[in-house]
């Protein structure tokens, strides 16, 4: 039995996979759209600033997680 879902998972996982790299492009498109339209940009500006908010997350995601973590409980 644990062969045929091993087997099931796996199939629909590869059927599945191209469609998240669909939604996830659709996703960055809409992003960026957003971008440019609030902050009255053209595409490389959107793509400049989605860059630095990536880069800004990625820096206060660490820091937080450097500082918090020795707060945890557990």
């Amino acid at each position: 039995m644990g062969d045929v879902k091993r087997l099931l998972y796996y199939a629909f996982l590869a059927f599945l996979a191209p469609f998240w790299w669909a939604a996830g492009l659709v996703i960055f498109i809409a992003y960026l759209l957003v971008i440019r339209y609030y902050f009255q940009t053209g595409c490389i500006g959107a793509l400049i600033v989605a860059i630095l908010a990536f880069i800004i997350h990625l820096i206060f995601a660490w820091l937080f997680a450097f500082f918090l973590a020795p707060l945890l409980p557990f």
